[in-house]
This record gives C-alpha cells, sequence and structure tokens, in this order.
C-alpha cells in the first residue's frame, strides 16, 4: 500500500546515497583531514583509557572469546577480531567513559563513538589511508550537522539516544563512502540501518549507554557489507509514518537533505567540541563554573551550607542519577560532578571510580546540591551557580560557555596531554609519542601502521 505522507522524487535514503557516492578522498581540503585526525586521537585516547574499566573489559573479551580472529584490530589491546565484532568492542570503549567529543553544535549527539569503530574496522580489510578515513568521517558529521538536527527535542524528550538512533545512519553513511558503494547500493544500507536503530536514556550511567554506540558501529559494518552483495532494504525507509522519522519522532530532514552536497563540507566549516571532563556534557559548563570560582577563592567543602545550580531548559534531561553510587552513575549526576569538582578543585578520571563516588565527603556534599532549570530560552547553554557558606556568606557566578568548544578550544597541548593521561589511566603499553606522531601526517599512512604502535595485551 502507498504511503500517502511520501513525496515525490528522491526519497532521504536515496538523497544520502547519492551524497556518500559524491564525497571522493582525493578532493578533500587539507583542513578536513586534519580535522579527521584530530577527532580520531581524541577517540582512540579515550578508548584506550576505558580498557581499565569492567565494561570494558568485557567488551573487548565478548569480541574475541571463542573466536578466531580477523582483520581489524580492537584497540586497546591490538588483538584481532572480524569487522563487527572489532566495531562493537571499539564502539563501547570509545563511549564508555563519556569523554568522547561531541559536534561543533552541542546537543548532536557524539558522531566519533560511532563514525570510527565502523570507519577503522573496515579500513583495515581494505588498507584505507587516514585520508579515505577522514573522508568517511566528513560524510558520517555532514549527517550529524544538519540543520534539522537542531530539531530533536521531541525525539530525545521520548527516551531515544539519538547517538546510536540517528548515529547509525550517518555511520552507515561513512561506512559506505569508505567501501565505495554506489548511490543505490548505499541507499540500500541505508534502508537496512533505518531497522537497526535503537537506544533508550533508561540505560544513561550504567555500560549498556557505551553499548548503544558499539551496537551502532557493528550494525553499520554489517548494513554496507550486505549492503555491497545485494542485500535489499526500502529506499523510503527513513520517512513517512511507517519509517524512521514517524516510528522515532524525528524531525522531517527533506529539505537539509536536497543540499547535501551541494556546499563546503561541515567538518572543514567548523571544528569540534572536545570534552574537557570526563562525564555528561550537561554538567560541563556547570563544572567549569565551580573551578572559576576555586580560582578565585578557597570553598572549603565543610563550609558550604548550600549549592544551587540553575541551567537552560532541558539540560537536565539526561541527568537522572541523583543520589550517584557508582562511577557511571556519577558521570550522570550534576549533584555528584559539582560536589567532586568543589572537594577535589577537579574532575578527571580519577573522580569517577565507584570509591570516589561512594567517599563519604562526596556523598554528604552532593545531598547539599540543588540543581534546576532556569525558565529562559534552550540557547545559550549555561550554568548559574550560588553557593551558600555556613556563615551566611553568598557567592555567585555564571557563565554561557562550554570549555573545548569551538569558541573556547583546548589547544593541541591540552589534547595531547588528555591522551596521555587516558594512556596512564589504562596501565597499557602504548607508544604515545609514536602514535602522535604517526597522526600528525596520517593522510597517507594505512590505519594499521598506526594501530601498531600498540603493543597486545596479555590474554586473559
Amino acid at each position: 500500500m502507498t504511503d500517502p505522507t511520501r513525496r515525490p522524487g528522491k526519497t532521504a535514503a536515496e538523497k544520502i546515497g547519492a551524497f556518500v557516492a559524491s564525497v571522493r578522498p582525493e578532493t578533500l581540503a587539507a583542513e578536513v583531514v586534519r580535522l579527521g585526525a584530530h577527532s580520531f586521537v581524541d577517540t582512540f585516547g579515550v578508548s584506550i583509557g576505558a580498557a581499565r574499566e569492567p565494561g570494558g573489559a568485557i567488551a573487548m573479551d565478548y569480541a574475541t572469546e571463542g573466536r578466531c580472529g580477523g582483520p581489524a584490530t580492537i584497540w586497546p589491546t591490538g588483538r584481532h577480531a572480524q569487522p563487527e565484532d572489532a566495531a562493537l568492542a571499539n564502539g563501547v570503549l570509545a563511549h564508555l567513559l563519556d569523554y568522547d567529543h561531541i559536534t561543533a553544535n552541542a546537543g548532536r549527539g557524539h558522531p566519533a563513538v560511532v563514525l570510527w569503530p565502523a570507519l577503522v574496522a573496515l579500513g583495515e580489510t581494505i588498507g584505507a589511508t587516514g585520508r579515505q578515513l577522514s573522508a568517511g568521517f566528513a560524510v558520517g558529521y555532514e549527517l550529524f550537522m544538519m540543520p534539522g538536527i537542531g530539531k530533536i527535542l521531541d525525539h530525545y524528550a521520548r527516551g531515544h539516544h539519538v547517538t546510536s538512533t540517528y548515529g547509525l545512519i550517518a555511520a552507515t553513511a561513512a561506512a559506505a563512502n569508505l567501501i565505495g558503494l554506489d548511490a543505490g547500493k548505499a541507499t540500500m544500507a541505508i534502508g537496512m540501518a533505518a531497522s537497526h536503530a535503537a537506544g533508550l536514556q533508561a540505560n544513561f550511567g550504567t555500560m549498556t549507554k557505551s553499548l548503544h554506540a558499539g551496537i551502532a558501529a557493528s550494525a553499520a559494518v554489517r548494513c554496507v557489507r550486505l549492503a555491497a552483495r545485494g542485500f535489499t532494504a526500502s529506499a523510503d525507509a527513513l520517512e513517512g509514518r511507517q519509517g524512521f522519522g514517524g516510528a522515532y519522532t524525528f524531525p522531517d530532514l527533506s529539505v537539509d537533505m536536497d543540499a547535501l552536497g551541494k556546499g563546503p563540507l561541515a567538518l572543514g566549516a567548523s571544528s569540534l567540541s572536545v570534552k574537557k571532563f570526563p562525564c555528561c556534557l550537561s554538567v560541563h559548563i556547570a563544572v567549569q563554573t565551580v573551578l572559576d570560582m576555586l580560582a578565585e577563592s578557597a570553598i572549603p567543602a565543610a563550609d558550604v551550607a548550600s549549592i544551587r545550580v540553575a541551567v537552560e531548559p532541558r539540560g537536565l534531561t539526561a541527568l537522572i542519577h541523583h543520589r550517584p553510587v557508582s562511577g557511571l552513575q556519577g558521570k550522570f549526576s550534576m549533584e555528584y560532578c559539582v560536589a567532586a569538582a568543589l572537594i577535589d578543585g577537579a574532575l578527571g578520571l580519577e573522580s569517577f571510580t565507584d570509591e570516589a563516588v561512594q567517599r563519604p565527603e562526596a556523598q554528604a556534599l552532593l545531598r547539599k546540591v540543588e540543581a534546576m532549570t532556569d525558565g529562559g530560552d534552550q540557547r545559550p547553554l549555561r550554568a548559574a551557580v550560588d553557593i551558600v557558606l555556613n556563615v551566611g556568606t553568598r557567592l555567585r557566578k555564571q557563565r554561557d560557555r562550554l570549555p573545548g568548544s569551538p569558541q573556547q578550544p583546548l589547544s593541541e597541548a591540552e589534547m595531547h596531554r588528555k591522551f596521555r593521561d587516558c594512556v596512564a589511566y589504562s596501565g597499557l603499553d602504548v607508544d604515545t609519542d609514536g602514535f602522535l606522531a604517526k597522526m600528525a601526517d596520517w593522510g597517507d599512512r594505512p590505519i594499521s601502521s598506526i594501530l601498531g604502535t600498540i603493543s597486545p595485551a596479555p590474554a586473559r
């Protein structure tokens, strides 16, 4: 039966398919290749750091247990697996610390954790270079950056995790570009991806939030490999009441998709928002505000009577853990993140161990933190922090710039420090200097030569 909501002309999947086939690595601007490397360094580093986490160990074991190896690398260990399994494990690892970068426009999801695990797993099978991988990444990133993605509030409010729902569509487009699918086969891959999309916010603060990214990356690999062999799907699986848009309350992106490929790539026109803290983005401005206050004067935790944090509407949606007892829950708790920043004068990887969250002083202080929305406009992202001391003194500061965003970017030295901190946290044997040196000119290097800087970890 014909869907009455179907528009004449090309479908959304067909428009994406045509765009996929139009982007060629040999025509990429140097800035796109540079930002591709910039993104991969960040993603690879946080993945290495996650190897220390129980969820990371489980994912790596699952990807290799009882299997015969394969052409794709499990990043932290150097062990090999089949591409779908490697993409699953590396997607989990990339997102487990919640330290991975987001789009230049905050609030559109975590592109790198679904794009790079799929791209690299496939890239190793075809000997892809950094330039080829950057082209695929730019294709996927373009879909994340379409203006309509800024209208996903209903989709998000219904509990969907856009990184793994729409992110799977973007990852499939990226992977299709990398392996050279024509427009028709890329369209079929996108149609298949629409039937794989899933991810619920109820699992935020658990290992399964990162599994969303792993499943999306793995499914993208599956979809393009099936499409390459002639497997078919509906060309209108993205629109209509029976398609992705209707089923997932996702905004109509048809007009945006008409513009795909008709202007400069978004990756070359903007930078990335690189996370300064290893936790949900929604706490970052508030945490930085607390650290700014500490830079001005000492605020002993024992002297604090109350803390109020006010943020933009919907700024608390993802922060579902108000009395966290684990490190993963702490990443999605405004109360804990503000308390830990004030107690420690910093917020780093060691702030999110179970032991750190369960500290009596942290548990006592987080109970004095009240988080609320300010009733203003959704933009800009912002936070106002009011601290009242036991003696009655009131301290107040507000901020509307996100640390690590294009408006306040991390320096190259800060980026490298973040990478080294992640490696140190993991305890693994990684040639950090060698990796960073190769990434400085990765355009013509096969990805396998870059991943060779990892020393395989002992078998479990």
